[in-house]
């Protein structure tokens, strides 16, 4: 076949791919495709994109063949690259795999020449676990070679799988007059070089039997100066004895080898499961059994999560073996667990100040939920099953469990304020409950357990744990110590509750026995029972955490040993989880360090506004439009500062009480803030000083203050919804009004400045959307975003209202009347980088948090837990 990729073509394709690549350099050329190193500019990695030669391309068509091309898409094995896209472009077909920066066989062969034995039969099970996997699916790879299969970490990658079967079926019987070969004449089967239509499993079988033959001779069982003469011999003559070669290989190899590369597929291994068995039979019996012997089977079988997960980029294999009692070192290599990628998520915001469930897993491992930030920067759940390669988005929220049968998922939805649940299978979330809300677990007994984190003067405390009876919605609650936050509870056996606790500013984790006595475990977070023996739970090292594991004794709800490390460069306000296989499952991720506070204009230009780096966790900017009201996070809790966005001096508010949120008065003479756990509102001067406590309703976060001064707006939690309500200052909490009382949620009271408007935001039409309503009759609101939007303020003099949907942000013109005066405009668009955005009044330029990132995979390590 004559052709390849001209210059002129390259050009028409880096053009065409302008938005999605980068093309940096040509990799390689083979029979049918040109390889570029690209850039992958959505999701900052590189990738290696083949492009098929021009005249393939011109004689296959492109509707064709990207339809067959996406069968390689169902392969999910941790031993076969994936597909990542494909296309077409100006006319040339490509399609795009993970970059691994390894070798390929070929060039590990042209420097070794031959490979130890041990290396060889590794690698050769490793392919042949990937064919299996392929075959069960009814998919041929038809083109088995060292340049198809790489190697990263001493493992094996197989590549193109599937592309000359896309080919081939695209092309059908047109590619015999491009005079293309379907395969690569030193490993082609007889079959294949005699150009019979019907190729089975057992054309790869004698494929991959000539390439474990040229890794322990050095040179394929067939040569010639010709392809003619290759064909020939390949039809014609019997492969040399392999222990003529090299003796000091075993004969059940050389036998299980010759019996793959037989003429006639009848004569050869029936399946790649059967020919991994057959070269195994040495790493089982530690030597070579005599001839005709039978080999006692030792090839190890992938966990089921672990076969059917590896649905991204696989980016490693791992050496180690945690938490396995009693491993025997020599067959080590035969059992250490694969770690590889699921899923990268790309750029995700953090909060580091709010520990929260990010990850779950049914037990059998075919579905996980993950948290990942959405297209606004909100979180949102998403669920994946092991047989699809993209994910279906749950909606808006946090902390994923799944019911022990692993058909329901519950979650905290609409911004922690209520339990919601979904089928697994399908359908839209439902409200169970609505309640203000973090880390829900279902228990064996029935019961969802999720942490309250509003006041309950009854009780006693500031934290709670409630339990929740799906079947009927009744509930009941667990009191704590005032000086005792809860992050999350689990039912164990017995009766007994795992619980991850904060004392006294340390996270520690505790088991509460059925007699309601607590007992100290171990220090750490974010605790997780594993059956049938270990805790999974995560430790925080500054902004960075670690996955760590112990074994626990359930029956008497005990820990033996040292935690041992499983996972490092996580997110610390990540758990994990665990399959019945054993398998972990986890997000990792390095977050950045560089947050602080930028000013940004229109035009995406940035300028630092704070000096050196904070843990800021929040932001409002006052109506003076400089002002700027933040939380820093110091890992005990949240302070509360002010911050003068022209000259970035910073101001401390607060030391003995813990802030959550804040606004600044009208006047900038004051600020007011809520303190968790039994949020209570405060004010404070804005030149410091100690907080004054307010007369407020329970379970009240305060959003903001009216232009005049008088009043506060307040988000009032209770069992059924989330409302807006108006206090007076200065009067007594009875003259509260309930502003917003209505079945729906509302939040983000936004006054206007002439004190006529409020924007806020519902999810009365279903989905958390941005609305404007007089003050008067708040209930007749006009919506204003469309895909999901929060408002973010006001211009000076109130004629336009600024609100953030997706990724970007928009303004609308408000007339006198309140009516909408012309549509909505685009103004910023926002990066990933920057959360808590605050528009500056005169709307060309905004403040915002720059960092707070986490560069993010979901990452399987295949049986972790043994």
């Amino acid at each position: 076949m004559t052709g390849g990729i001209t210059g002129a073509a390259i050009t028409r394709l880096g053009l065409a791919l302008a938005d999605r690549y980068r093309i940096a350099r040509e990799l390689g050329q083979g029979g049918m495709a040109t390889v570029y190193l690209a850039h992958d500019l959505r999701h900052d990695r590189d990738v290696a994109i083949k492009v098929l030669h021009e005249d393939l391309g011109a004689t296959l068509g492109p509707e064709r063949f990207l339809a067959e091309i996406k069968t390689t898409a169902k392969l999910q094995h941790p031993h076969i690259l994936p597909l990542l896209d494909s296309g077409e472009a100006n006319g040339l077909l490509f399609y795009a795999m993970p970059f691994v920066a390894g070798e390929t066989l070929r060039e590990r062969l042209t420097r070794d020449t031959q490979l130890s034995i041990d290396e060889t039969l590794r690698i050769a099970r490793e392919v042949a676990d990937a064919l299996g996997a392929a075959h069960a699916l009814g998919i041929i790879h038809r083109d088995i070679k060292p340049e198809n299969i790489l190697l990263q970490g001493g493992h094996a990658l197989v590549a193109d799988f599937g592309i000359a079967l896309a080919v081939q079926q695209a092309g059908g019987a047109r590619m015999t007059q491009t005079g293309l070969s379907l395969g690569t004449p030193q490993y082609m089967s007889p079959e294949q070089a005699m150009g019979e239509k019907t190729i089975d499993s057992r054309a790869d079988i004698y494929a991959l039997g000539a390439v474990v033959y040229e890794m322990l001779t050095g040179q394929p069982p067939f040569s010639g100066p010709t392809v003619q003469a290759i064909v020939a011999r390949i039809l014609t003559e019997r492969p040399a004895s392999i222990r003529n070669v090299r003796d000091t290989v075993p004969e059940n190899v050389e036998d299980a080898v010759m019996s793959a590369l037989a003429k006639l597929p009848a004569d050869r291994p029936a399946s790649a499961e059967e020919f991994s068995r057959a070269i195994s039979a040495r790493a089982a019996g530690g030597r070579a059994p005599a001839r005709g012997v039978a080999a006692a089977p030792a090839r190890r079988r992938w966990p089921r999560l672990s076969v059917a997960a590896a649905i991204g980029a696989l980016v490693g294999i791992a050496a180690t073996t945690l938490l396995r009692r009693g491993a025997d070192p020599a067959n080590e290599s035969a059992r250490a667990p694969a770690t590889f990628v699921v899923a990268s998520l790309g750029v995700q915001s953090v909060n580091l100040a709010i520990s929260v469930n990010r990850i779950a897993v049914t037990p059998d491992g075919k579905w996980i939920a993950y948290v990942a930030s959405g297209p606004s920067g909100s979180s949102r759940v998403y669920l994946r099953s092991i047989n699809d390669l993209s994910a279906r988005e749950i909606g808006e929220g946090y902390s994923p469990a799944f019911s022990p049968d692993g058909k329901t998922l519950v979650f905290a939805g609409d911004d922690g304020l209520s339990i919601m649940t979904v089928p697994v299978s399908g359908g839209a979330p439902s409200r169970l409950v609505r309640r203000s809300m973090i880390s829900p677990s279902w228990g064996v007994d029935g019961r969802i357990r999720f942490v309250s984190v509003g006041a309950d003067e009854a009780l006693g405390s500031n934290d709670y744990l409630r339990s929740v009876l799906v079947a009927d919605g009744s509930s009941d609650s667990l009191a704590f110590g005032r000086d005792t936050s809860v992050m999350r509870g689990e039912l164990l056996p017995a009766n007994r509750l795992l619980l991850s606790l904060i004392i006294g500013g340390v996270p520690r984790i505790v088991v509460r026995d059925a007699d309601g006595r607590m007992r100290f475990l171990l220090d750490g977070e974010a605790a997780h029972y594993a059956p049938p023996g270990h805790l999974v739970l995560t430790r925080r090292d500054g902004e960075q955490a670690a996955i760590f594991g112990v074994h626990f004794d359930a029956s008497t709800a005990t820990i033996s040993g040292n935690a041992e490390p499983l996972a490092r460069g996580v997110s610390p306000t990540s758990f994990a989880a665990v399959t019945n296989n054993g398998d972990l499952v986890y997000l990792s991720g390095t977050t950045t360090t560089d947050r602080q506070i930028v000013a940004v204009d229109r035009g995406g230009n940035e300028r630092p506004v704070t000096r050196g780096t904070h843990t800021f966790a929040y932001l409002k900017l006052g109506a003076d439009g400089f002002s700027l009201v933040t939380n820093i996070w110091d890992g005990a809790g949240r302070s509360l500062w002010l911050v003068d966005g022209s000259t970035g001096m910073m101001l401390r508010l607060t030391r003995n009480i813990e802030a959550f949120g804040g606004v600044m008065s009208p006047d900038a003479r004051t600020v007011y803030f809520t303190s968790p756990g039994a949020h209570w509102t405060w004010k404070v001067s804005a030149t410091g000083g100690s907080p004054v406590r307010l007369e407020t309703p329970p379970d009240a976060y305060l959003t903001n203050v009216s232009r005049d001064g008088s009043s506060l707006f307040l988000e009032v939690d209770s069992a059924a919804t989330s409302n807006i309500w108006r206090v007076p200052l200065g009067g007594a909490v009875e003259k509260a009004v309930r502003f917003l009382d209505t079945p729906a949620m509302e939040e983000e009271a936004d006054p206007s400045p002439d004190g006529r408007w409020l924007a806020y935001r519902t999810d009365a039409s279903g989905r958390g959307e941005a609305v404007l309503a007089p003050i008067a009759t708040p209930a007749s609101a006009v919506q204003i975003s469309t895909e999901g939007g929060t408002p973010l303020g006001w211009s000076r003099n109130g004629d336009r209202l600024f609100f953030r949907q997706r990724d970007e942000i928009w303004e609308i013109q408000v007339g006198p009347g309140g009516a909408l005066r012309s549509s909505a405009r685009r103004i910023f668009t926002v990066p990933p980088w920057l959360s808590n955005l605050q528009i500056a009044p005169d709307g060309e330029h905004m403040f915002a948090i720059r960092g707070g990132l986490m560069y993010t995979d979901l990452i399987v390590k295949q049986g972790t837990l043994k």
